[in-house]
């Protein structure tokens, strides 16, 4: 997995490339916190995403709730299809705010 970061004034988008899993969650949830902490909103570019497990979909609820409590915005963007399809059987494709 890489992550890729692009800032644009008090946003960041975060372009994920890889699998978004039990073996990458760690690293990902530390960039995830940083970037919550710094930016009032958080861009996450999914189109290079072609796996997302339930410990991915874990961090991302995680960051979605961070930016919650701060009164900040979240989206993601630009899912492939196995990714939409996993987070519709999770029932958080409603949850999470999609672009």
């Amino acid at each position: 997995m890489e992550i890729k970061k692009m800032e644009n004034g008090t946003a960041l988008t975060l372009a994920i490339e890889g699998y978004l899993d039990t073996r990458t969650a760690k690293e990902a949830d530390v960039v995830f916190q940083e970037a919550a902490k710094d930016y009032e909103e958080i861009i996450l570019d999914l189109a290079g995403t072609s796996y997302i497990s339930s410990a991915g979909i874990r961090i991302l609820r995680k960051l979605q709730l961070a930016m919650y409590k701060k009164g900040g915005r979240f989206s993601m963007i630009h899912l492939g299809e196995e990714v939409t399809r996993v987070l519709e059987m999770t029932g958080l494709l409603d949850l999470l705010k999609l672009s």
